[in-house]
């Protein structure tokens, strides 16, 4: 079973408290640029030249983001002294509830789990919504404090985002006018992290716009304290580890056109800069498995990817993947002891149960699924 990438969570506890002392180091500080230089060359204009594989139009979506920059940048507050703790967590608080009321204002909501942004570009590209899917989204728990509003802009364009895309915003946002926003994964979802000093930072949960701590995070996400020791989740994400992100992005979509050759590619590239994380590991073993053509399929490598994706984060969908690379492999007693696992994790899933039935008959995944080849 393939890792979804992070979608938003659709019920969250509120904060009482934001700030969290350091579990990784700060961003190192780097020469600035000039204005226009940083706005051209953040992430974000990076993953957008990165997803053309998917028809992005990057020039074109780089200057919504440019406009973006350019609305943020002279409404932000006079910024404090280093060393005034206070000042610079309010001016944290205030200039990410900036960048939230601005894209609230620009009509970007939170899309439903039918109808996830699948990329960057995606995102930043607007479109009317038909009915139900308008109706969908302004009464989706993610959207209720924008739900008047949507409602008061029916037939208008929005622009439909999730936890990932709105977070590489806030992240790209930060890097044209030098904030210290970081990307940072939790299983299956995303938010950011602004430093405030060496020492101490605030987690911004992007979805309902309130701080949240580490300790809330862990528990909403139920991950476990190696996961979190290992940096796999609630670590700040590098540049270079939010572009390996935007490889597996680019990975998933080519996978929708039923390009696996080049899905893979993508993800081996991914793993070079973000192999920290179960995502390539996982979705990379899983195509391995799975590939309609057998010249895209390699069993044993399969396993070898599978086996460290089970490493980083061990759940009832990495052992599934795991399970269906065993096959693959021909190694059908291990796929029933793995696929046996994951039905523990997850008991009376259906789909595990049905792979677990067929690997039992000696069918690998595709054989199960015939129709995935035609």
């Amino acid at each position: 079973m393939r890792d979804l990438l992070p979608s938003l969570l659709l019920t969250l506890a509120l904060s009482s408290t934001g700030a969290t002392l350091l579990a990784d180091p700060p961003p190192a500080e780097a020469p600035k640029p000039s204005a226009e230089a940083e706005k051209r060359v953040t992430v974000g204009h990076l993953l957008l030249e990165m997803e053309a594989p998917l028809g992005t139009d990057a020039k074109a979506l780089g200057q919504r983001l440019d406009d973006l920059i350019d609305e943020i940048r002279p409404r932000l507050d006079p910024r404090p002294a280093k060393d005034d703790a206070q000042g610079n967590s309010t001016f944290a608080l205030r200039t990410l509830r900036l960048i939230d009321e601005t894209l609230t204002r620009r009509n970007f909501v939170y899309s439903t789990r039918e109808d996830l942004a699948a990329s960057l570009g995606d995102a930043l590209l607007p479109r009317r919504l038909e009915p139900n899917l308008f109706y969908r989204i302004a009464f989706d728990p993610s959207n209720t404090r924008r739900r008047t509003q949507i409602l008061s802009r029916e037939g208008r364009e929005f622009h439909t985002a999730d936890c990932d895309t709105v977070s590489f915003l806030y992240v790209a946002i930060g890097e044209a006018v030098d904030l210290p926003i970081a990307l940072v994964e939790v299983p299956s979802h995303n938010f950011v992290r602004w430093y405030l000093t060496d020492r101490s930072y605030l987690n911004w949960e992007t979805v309902h716009a309130i701080a949240r701590s580490d300790a809330e995070f862990q528990r909403d996400y139920g991950i476990p304290a190696g996961a979190i020791e290992k940096g796999t989740f609630l670590a700040r994400m590098t540049r270079e580890n939010v572009l390996g992100y935007g490889h597996c992005i680019v990975a998933a979509g080519l996978e929708k056109q039923h390009k696996h050759a080049e899905a893979q590619q993508e993800y081996r590239v991914a793993l070079k800069t973000y192999d920290r994380s179960p995502l390539p590991w996982n979705n990379l073993a899983w195509s391995l498995a799975t590939s309609p053509e057998a010249r895209d399929r390699n069993g044993k490598e399969a396993v070898e990817k599978g086996l460290r994706a089970v490493e980083l984060y061990r759940t009832a969908n990495s052992l599934d993947t795991l399970a269906c690379c065993y096959a693959e492999a021909g190694d059908f007693s291990k796929a029933v002891e793995t696929a046996q696992e994951a039905c523990r994790w997850h008991p009376g899933n259906p789909e595990l149960v049905g792979h677990l039935i067929g690997f039992q008959r000696r069918q690998t995944w595709l054989q199960q699924n015939p129709a995935a080849t035609r």
